[in-house]
């Protein structure tokens, strides 16, 4: 099952997120469209907004961004689970060190 199908709320966020600094850098194009009549406007906003929704997908998707897309509850996946006594022993060092081993 994909992290869309298990979050899908999270899919819509990031989505959203994607679609909102798409149109923020587009803005100044989109005025010039609307107020001037001007078709190269409009076409110049679409590929800005286009190009750059496209680049923040893409960015999205590497390793390290996810991490802090994560922090703020936006990643693919959640946060992983850690153990809150001792976060960094692993299993291995937890049976070495038992007293009944």
């Amino acid at each position: 099952m994909s992290t869309q199908e298990q979050y899908p709320w999270k899919a819509v966020a990031r989505t959203v997120l994607q679609l909102v600094i798409g149109l923020a850098v587009a803005a100044p194009l989109v005025v010039a469209a609307i107020t001037g009549d001007s078709a190269e406007a409009a076409g110049g906003a679409l590929a800005v907004f286009l190009g750059v929704s496209a680049a923040i997908t893409r960015l999205m998707a590497v390793p390290y961004v996810n991490e802090l897309l994560q922090r703020v509850g936006l990643g693919a996946e959640p946060k992983p689970k850690t153990d809150v006594a001792e976060p960094n022993l692993t299993d291995t060092y937890h049976l070495a060190t038992r007293d009944d081993a």
